[in-house]
This record gives C-alpha cells, sequence and structure tokens, in this order.
C-alpha cells in the first residue's frame, strides 16, 4: 500500500517505464515525504500519549511498522527498477573495475621499483 502522492507518483512512473532520472528523482521526494510522515505521526502519537491506553500505543506502533515495511517494499521495487534499467551491466563495470585493479597493482609495481632504485647508492 502507497501512503504518499509522491509514492503513488513512483509506483506510477516505474509501470510506465519512465526514464532513470525521473524514477531517482521521485525516489529521492519520497524518501523525503516518507521522512516527514513519520515525524508527524511521532509528533501525533506524543502529543496523543497522556490520552492512550497502553494497548492504543500498540496499535499506533503496529500501524507505522506496517508503513514502514511498506516504504521499504516499494524502495525496493524502485532500486529493483533501476538497478534493471543501468546503463551498464553488471559484467561491463566488474571488467573495468579489473583492469583499474590491474593497472593500479602495475603502477605500485613501478613505483616500488622506482623507490628501490632511489635507495641504493650508486
Amino acid at each position: 500500500m502507497v501512503h504518499t502522492k509522491t509514492g503513488k507518483k513512483l509506483m506510477e512512473s516505474i509501470a510506465a517505464k519512465e526514464d532513470r532520472d525521473t524514477v531517482r528523482a521521485l525516489r529521492a521526494v519520497y524518501v523525503r515525504d516518507f521522512d516527514l510522515l513519520e515525524k508527524r505521526h511521532d509528533r501525533y502519537v506524543q502529543c496523543k500519549a497522556s490520552n492512550y491506553s497502553q494497548d492504543d500505543l500498540d496499535v499506533e506502533k503496529d500501524w507505522i511498522q506496517a508503513v514502514i515495511y511498506d516504504h521499504l517494499a516499494i524502495l525496493a521495487k524502485c532500486d529493483d527498477y533501476l538497478a534493471l534499467t543501468n546503463s551498464r551491466s553488471a559484467s561491463v563495470v566488474s571488467r573495468a573495475s579489473s583492469r583499474h585493479s590491474s593497472v593500479s597493482s602495475r603502477q605500485a609495481k613501478i613505483l616500488t621499483k622506482l623507490n628501490e632504485r632511489r635507495r641504493k647508492p650508486s
């Protein structure tokens, strides 16, 4: 269940397969809106706490936990969509990473040899 307008827009944009930039922007706004929802709920419970029984407080706690669970599910769907629409595949990224590590290790070997030559007396 979606609890904010931005969350609804986010899910609609994923369903419509909109571009990554739009989805990422909506995700950021959704996270902000959800944080505000949590803060508002916390203030509400604090203001009403003196009038609430322990059962009422437990109901409020269960409600916010269910909302958080829904929030995490929506973020997971969003993250899955963003991963699927990533322009660079994982194999390209891992090859680039491997190439970078081998370049770095070669550079380290060269620097080590240069430092050793500098230390040796001529």
